[in-house]
């Protein structure tokens, strides 16, 4: 097996800035030299081959010495073998990670990809959901890196949210729980659609920031129900658009979302009959 590590931070420094006349290339071992000028400067290079040895060698810089350590340098050549092993272009891995590194996907990023790409797609209320994301998570934690943003910066806004800021946001812990499924969903969108990777979430339920909608069962008797169709039809205090919308309310016991984004072809005049689609 070909000796390795054979250069020593003492040869360097004895080269490094001094008038040099001797090889151009020094061989550290393992595919990683160091290319030393006229003049002592020294650069880091790593040879390597794609396709075997009939293929052409390529040369790939690794940074200068003494910027770029000997220890430093070595880390990197053994990097470069591991992608080789795996099939992977070493000069193309570091050119992506430099870019993953100068413009990183941010929060704000990874929010806004989930919410043109599935939320306006598959949910009417993708416009209530990006007031929500910005109003709680995008001032606090939008502009860092997707990757860097760790569970407790997560946990940090939605505790915001649950237990309120005195003088300033009154606590919505259910808001809080339902804010924190909609991020754990948009990490997961972008995760598998390889936009950006993000595990901070994984391991939360919502319980652990926020609180379920608690479900209610509240039957009008018969009296309380005419005193309030009542109400309805006869108020002065009422636009006229609440007030169908409250009898509309009433009479289907639909969601209040499902009426005011109800369209004419759902509503069957002659059957008296309204089709609510999925």
């Amino acid at each position: 097996m070909a000796a390795i590590n054979k250069l020593s931070d003492k040869q360097l420094k004895a080269i490094h800035g001094k008038p040099y006349t001797g090889r151009q290339v020094v061989s550290d071992g393992a595919g990683l030299s160091a290319r030393i000028s006229p003049k002592g400067k020294i650069a880091w290079v790593y040879r390597y081959r794609l396709g075997g040895r009939d293929s052409n060698p390529k040369w790939l810089g690794l940074g200068n010495y003494p910027e770029t350590s000997i220890k430093q340098a070595r880390e990197k050549r053994d990097l470069c073998r591991e992608w080789l092993d795996n099939g992977l272009d070493p000069s193309m891995e570091i050119q992506l990670a430099k870019e993953k590194r100068e413009k990183p996907v941010t929060v704000a990023d990874a929010m806004e990809y989930w919410l043109v790409e599935y939320a306006e797609v598959h949910r009417k209320t993708a416009g209530q959901w990006r007031a929500h994301i910005n109003n709680h998570i995008i001032p606090y934690i939008g502009h860092l890196p997707l990757e860097q943003v760790s569970t407790q910066m997560w946990v940090t806004c939605f505790d915001r949210m649950r237990k309120g800021v005195e003088g300033k946001q009154k606590p919505v812990p259910v808001l809080a729980g339902t804010l924190f499924a909609v991020c754990k969903q948009a990490l997961l969108f972008c995760r598998k659609r390889g936009f950006a990777v993000s595990h901070a979430l994984n391991d939360l339920v919502r319980s652990d920031v926020g609180t379920a909608k608690s479900e209610r069962h509240r039957v009008l008797t018969e009296a309380e129900l005419r005193s309030f169709v009542d109400f309805i039809t006869h108020s002065n205090r009422m636009m006229d658009y609440y007030q169908r919308l409250a009898l509309l309310l009433t009479i289907f016991g639909a969601r209040t979302q499902e009426v005011r984004l109800s369209t004419w072809d759902e509503w069957d005049f002659t059957s008296r009959r309204w089709t609510v689609p999925k």
